[in-house]
């Protein structure tokens, strides 16, 4: 007769089944281990960074994408994009455009993804996409302005808006706002300080890495294409290169007075 202790006990045919199940494994289910289950990975935070550069790289060739139908030579680099001839003023509208269209088609294709089934990877590779908009909300905040050259402006005169207006920092202000909110009820985390902490770490993260990839793609790419499209012309010195020389004026005798 079976004790009863080893008729209850479960067999290991039985714990691997349950492990193979789907929803078991750590990468499958709410994914409230990225949050819950001690340290993050090395892994995840790779992952994190990663997808912060692609997100950028993405935005870039965004730019590139719309300079290449209308016909401009441009290339796309890790963090900044170079068109290599001068654009007219409703092109750069368009290309600025194009980057905008790259950072929001990023973001919601990785938070639908995230959402079918939001493991620590996922979630990951979600906040490495909101990163960027994350920033534009920062800089809305702190300075009025969500992007810190005139890209949003231009971008919503390619859209027929107000060039002036504030459209595009309220459309990423309200991206942001709700892929955080989709996945704190997709994953639905303990709102505790380790949160907190690791969310805070998460963002100087992000930080670092924004300030390393802008410095070093302009360390880089800089000298090369800006010295291959060449810097624009002085207005002032072109003026002057151009205005016809003054012949030497010669002064005529002075004709005599009549009757003189």
């Amino acid at each position: 007769m079976n004790h009863p202790a080893e008729r209850h006990q479960p067999s290991a045919s039985a714990d691997l089944s349950r492990e193979s199940r789907p929803g078991t494994s750590e990468e499958s289910g709410t994914g409230r281990s990225l949050i819950r289950g001690g340290r993050a990975r090395p892994r995840l935070w790779l992952v994190f960074a990663s997808a912060i550069v692609a997100s950028i790289f993405l935005h870039e060739i965004g730019h590139c994408v719309v300079a290449w139908i209308l016909g401009y030579p441009a290339v796309p680099t890790p963090a900044k994009e170079y068109v290599l001839r001068p654009l007219s003023d409703a092109a750069q509208n368009r290309v600025a455009l194009g980057g905008m269209i790259g950072t929001v088609a990023v973001l919601v294709g990785v938070l639908l993804w995230m959402a079918r089934n939001p493991t620590p990877t996922r979630s990951a590779l979600l906040a490495g996409a909101m990163t960027l908009p994350g920033f534009y909300c920062l800089r809305f905040f702190l300075t009025g302005r969500g992007h810190d050259a005139t890209e949003f402006q231009e971008a919503q005169a390619a859209m027929g808006l107000s060039y002036s207006g504030h459209a595009l920092d309220w459309v990423f202000l309200g991206l942001f706002a709700g892929a955080a909110a989709l996945w704190f009820w997709q994953v639905r985390p303990s709102l505790t300080w380790r949160l907190a902490r690791r969310l805070i770490a998460g963002a100087v993260a992000a930080l670092v890495v924004l300030i390393v990839l802008q410095s070093v793609n302009n360390a880089v790419f800089d000298p090369l294409f800006e010295r291959e499209r060449g810097a624009p012309p002085d207005p002032a010195s072109e003026r002057e290169a151009t205005a016809p020389a003054a012949e030497p004026s010669v002064e005529s005798p002075r004709s005599p007075a009549p009757g003189a």
